[in-house]
């Protein structure tokens, strides 16, 4: 291990120890050491003070956790304090990093009070002095088709997770991400503890654990074992009766095997491209054929869903809604609030492609209003979606922001322009192919094509294949409703069938893009950049 790893490792111990209570007069000592001489300390400790307070306001934000004590009174702020003000200023780089990091501090602190104590008034919370008040370690990052065991306590992405609290996952896929940096993604069944910023129990189901080099030190406990991380990606699946399998995909890791007696300890290195088991009531660590698949599986989906903003299915049709479980649970509303006989989910065969159901809007100008999606210039996003149009002589508004003539995803029959998008300050861009009356699928992406650095440039796919690409464009896109665009008077709304709509803020990559085509999933089959 680094030093660098090393001066991080200790520094997060002596941060947890800070936060979850009192820090003694000589890890303080140690502290002002640590952020006086190294400066990947000092950017560290601001990154960490950062991370916290966000971590904290976050929480202040729900009514039902908004906590009584002023956050100055927490350990963690109290004891960087005084460590900070007895810091020897002895270079400008010191200074520099410690004043950033006492400005983040009084900034999160009085934010975080003016929130709390408004929601305190607003709900008329009473102060519970006897309540331990349990910190928040880290937060829901991603959800993929996630049903969990109690509807009552669903989470939701976003959601910041404490100290003892528990994830019971029936099925799909989430993604944990810890105050220290590393992300545990778990596959259902499953039930995982958050136990500290760096540090979680598996006692049944799956997990990948994917460390960065300032999160070195990730523990994972287990009914059988206590794995370690030393810089690694590995994932481990815990049975009760079978014991723990562990594989090691990059790195290594540290295994003890918890046999509940009072022997000495003894551990296990596994390196990376390596399999073992820890079976249930033994003392030994069994090698196994190396077997990743499973946890790779779990890594291509996650990596796959990532920064997915909404998916619409148009497969259910009660009380005139479709939804779909996913990393932000979004529905969108038939009509816009005034729904009619032309605008309904169908379920006719031949009417949709995937799921069973599919929007389908008439000569009336309907739309599905959906929750405001926005883009600004320079950042990269793709929209996907199914499309039959039922006559070559009507023209289709099939997503964009009404009563502005900007903002729109438009298709036609007019030669030259059979997609035109616009966005922003009048950005246009025009892509041609031979237009008819079938299904196609369409997925426009906004990146960098022409590798300039600058995220300015248009791709259009059709049916999995490149239509075009269309370049220095401003690319920012504001998104409403499905099915209508433009100036509402002009009656320019799409005429034919929408399915799966998919709207991500990232640029997919073309083996995304065909899974997309292909199977209805961003995840795909083969290997190969998402």
């Amino acid at each position: 291990m680094t030093q660098r790893f090393a001066n991080h490792r200790e520094l997060r111990s002596i941060l947890d120890v800070i936060r979850d209570s009192e820090a003694t007069e000589e890890q303080l000592q140690r502290l002002e050491t640590l952020v006086a001489e190294d400066r990947d300390a000092r950017q560290y400790l601001v990154r960490q003070l950062h991370l916290q307070a966000s971590l904290h306001w976050a929480a202040a934000l729900a009514p039902s956790e908004v906590p009584v004590t002023r956050i100055a009174a927490l350990p963690i702020f109290r004891a960087l304090g005084t460590a900070a003000s007895r810091v020897h200023w002895r270079s400008h780089h010191v200074r520099f990093f410690v004043a950033v990091a006492l400005l983040t501090l009084m900034t999160w602190c009085g934010f975080y009070f003016l929130v709390s104590s408004t929601l305190q008034n607003r709900n008329e919370i009473a102060e519970q002095p006897n309540k331990t008040l349990l910190p928040v370690v880290a937060k829901l990052w991603q959800a993929v088709d996630a049903r969990w065991a109690n509807p009552e306590q669903t989470l939701t992405v976003g959601q910041t997770l404490k100290t003892g609290q528990r994830l019971e996952l029936l099925e799909g896929l989430v993604e944990v991400k810890f105050a220290s940096g590393a992300r545990a993604i778990i596959k259902g069944p499953a039930s995982f503890d958050i136990r500290t910023s760096n540090e979680g129990y598996l006692e049944r189901g799956c997990l990948v654990a994917r460390v960065p080099e300032e999160a070195v030190g990730f523990t994972l406990q287990t009914p059988h074992a206590k794995i370690v991380d030393l810089g690694t990606e590995f994932g481990a699946t815990a049975k009760e009766e079978h014991g723990t399998q562990l594989a090691v995909l990059e790195g290594s890791v540290e295994v003890t095997i918890a046999d509940g007696t009072e022997a000495p300890v003894k551990k296990y290195c596994v390196s990376a491209g390596a399999s073992v088991n820890i079976s249930a009531g033994q003392t030994v660590v069994t090698a196994l054929d190396f077997q990743p698949r499973p946890y790779l599986e779990m890594l291509r989906t996650s990596r796959g869903f990532r920064e997915l903003l909404s998916h619409f299915t148009f497969d259910a049709d009660s009380n005139n809604r479709s939804t779909r479980e996913c990393p932000v649970r979004l529905a969108g509303s038939l009509g816009g609030g005034k729904p009619s006989s032309d605008c309904r989910i169908t379920h006719t065969a031949g009417d949709c492609v995937f799921g069973g159901g599919a929007v389908e809007f008439g000569a009336a100008p309907d739309f599905v209003d959906i929750p405001n999606c926005g883009f600004a210039h320079g950042r990269p996003w793709s929209v996907a979606f199914w499309a039959k149009m039922r006559s070559l002589g009507k023209e289709g508004m099939v997503i964009g922001q009404r009563n502005t003539t900007s903002h729109f995803i438009h298709l036609s029959n007019n030669p030259g322009r059979e997609l035109r998008w616009r966005g922003d300050k009048n950005s246009q861009a025009d892509f041609h192919f031979e237009m008819d009356t079938n299904w196609h699928h369409y997925v426009l992406i906004a990146h960098d094509a022409d590798n300039d650095g600058k995220v300015n440039d248009l791709t259009l796919y059709r049916d999995g294949q490149t239509i075009g690409t269309v370049v220095d464009r401003s690319t920012g896109f504001l998104i409403c409703e499905i099915g209508h665009a433009y100036d509402i008077t002009l009656n320019l709304d799409f005429n034919g069938q929408i399915d799966e709509v998919w709207i991500f803020g990232r640029a997919l990559g073309r083996n995304a893009v065909q899974a997309l085509y292909r199977d209805n999933t961003p995840v795909a089959a083969e290997k190969g950049k998402q």
